[in-house]
């Protein structure tokens, strides 16, 4: 009699939380959502059609996890999608709270938790919660239902065939719920707050709305000393400052080189991505005291994590070079080695060029571009390369100074309608640190003729790239 009382109140309980997904959230999960978090709960509810642009550490990944658990739950026969542009952020994020949540519910939720993401959360025949990455529409043709319910989580990035395909299964019904840093001034994602906003139940978070900004202790949410941080890592006028801590999408110039949405997408393919092909490395010398000396390795289209040293004279930074190149080199490899020789870095070319271990190559940014219609030196002609490169397909570590550097520089036209890059000089009085990291990267891409590598004890010939962008 007992066991049926206590059934019959649970199942006034999912009745309840049928229509309060925040009660839901603290009498089932244990969780006390924050206002915020309340506010996207509650919009999701209400409204078929949400988007979400958030700031870092606003509980994004936390609420998809109660979403997903929550609709499923209280309606039987439901299916809930969780997807994103890369399987990693399902895996390795979304799966994880998830499970995190289930394990930790008050009372028993049912069904069968498998770890893998795509055989999901199954409560029933076709009823639960799976994950999905793909890159072919028909994957997200198939799905259906009145009880459908998708979560895109880094929806700016997310393929544009893909939503077609999504927004056709909900003619029937559901919900879909996309959120992220809005990283792209373009696509549905940007769509959603702007040209499409009266479909859409728009939703903004900034990691400067955390309870931790105002008085209150919070583990994992935002805090004053990470916005603190970040506005001194990248600038606080800095498009990355924008997306990941206002939750805004970029102010950036519309004559920047490289674009924010493509850094992003650089990094979040670096683990995906296989190193092919010789190795380079990009050496950038530090000029001043204050700056860093970077040695970038790269194959193909991954570069490596970078060897950053700071306050080393050119006999250490060449033996820093040489430990680079012992270590990720393969049997019988001489690496490219691109120093560019402005300055001090002439020093460092001169005793690398005594050695059997690299072929180096020496370079003057300021000389003139091979393109010399196009770019009014070869500095500029370097960074619109990698511009090119990162655009098609090239991946980078999640270094933030990194990606704060590559998202910086603008240009602007001369006399003669070329693209010229902005001085390193002027960079740094901005950013209040010079691109060294970028401008070594920049190194590392570009392919020298080998006319124009110096056998060892050799002097050779400044490098002056020949031919169009190759991008490697």
């Amino acid at each position: 009699m007992a066991a049926a009382a206590q059934s019959s109140s649970r199942l006034a309980d999912v009745r309840r939380w049928r229509d309060d997904p925040v009660a839901f959230a603290s009498e089932m999960l244990g969780i006390t959502p924050w206002s915020r978090q309340v506010d996207l709960l509650h919009a999701v509810r209400d409204h078929d059609y949400v988007a979400v642009r958030s700031g870092h550490k606003c509980s994004k990944s936390n609420s998809i996890a109660i979403l997903a658990l929550w609709w499923s739950i209280t309606r039987p026969g439901a299916r809930v999608v969780l997807t994103a542009p890369a399987n990693h952020q399902v895996e390795n994020i979304l799966w994880p709270e998830l499970k995190l949540l289930y394990a930790g519910a008050r009372f028993p939720l049912g069904g069968r938790l498998l770890d893998d993401p795509r055989s999901g959360l199954k409560l029933g025949d076709k009823w639960g919660v799976f994950g999905l990455t793909t890159d072919k529409p028909e994957r997200i043709a198939g799905l259906s239902g009145d009880k459908l319910m998708f979560l895109v989580d880094e929806a700016s990035g997310y393929p544009e065939d893909l939503f077609t395909a999504m927004f056709g299964n909900l003619a029937g019904g559901g919900k879909v719920v996309l959120t992220g840093n809005p990283t792209q001034t373009s696509g549905s994602f940007y769509n959603a707050f702007h040209s499409n906003a009266e479909r859409w139940h728009a939703v903004h978070i900034s990691s400067e709305e955390s309870p931790n900004f105002h008085g209150g202790s919070v583990p994992g949410l935002a805090t004053p000393e990470w916005a603190a941080w970040a506005a001194g890592e990248w600038g606080i006028d800095s498009p990355l400052y924008d997306v990941r801590v206002r939750g805004q999408f970029p102010k950036q110039s519309s004559t920047a080189v490289v674009g924010l949405w493509i850094v992003e997408a650089a990094y979040k393919r670096w683990a995906e991505t296989s190193a092919d092909g010789p190795l380079d490395i990009g050496v950038d010398v530090a000029r001043f005291g204050d700056d860093d000396s970077v040695i970038q390795p790269r194959r193909g289209l991954k570069a490596f994590e970078p060897v950053v040293v700071h306050g080393l004279d050119t006999v250490q930074v060449a033996g820093k070079v040489l430990e680079v190149v012992r270590a990720q080199r393969q049997t019988s490899e001489r690496p490219r080695v691109k120093v560019d020789v402005i300055g001090v870095g002439g020093g460092v070319a001169d005793i690398l060029r005594q050695s059997n271990e690299v072929q180096l190559v020496e370079v003057n940014v300021s000389e003139r571009a091979a393109e010399e219609n196009e770019y009014p030196n070869l500095r500029s002609e370097l960074w619109f390369a990698m511009a090119k490169w990162l655009e098609g397909g090239g991946a980078i570590p999640h270094d933030t100074k990194l990606e704060g550097e590559l998202v910086a520089p603008v240009y602007s036209f001369d006399v003669r309608g070329r693209r010229k890059v902005e001085s390193k000089d002027d960079i740094k009085k901005r950013m209040k640190r010079s691109p060294d990291r970028a401008d070594a990267l920049a190194l590392s891409i570009y392919a020298a003729p080998t006319t124009h590598i110096a056998a060892p004890g050799a002097k050779s010939n400044t490098y002056r790239f020949a031919g169009s962008a190759r991008g490697f």
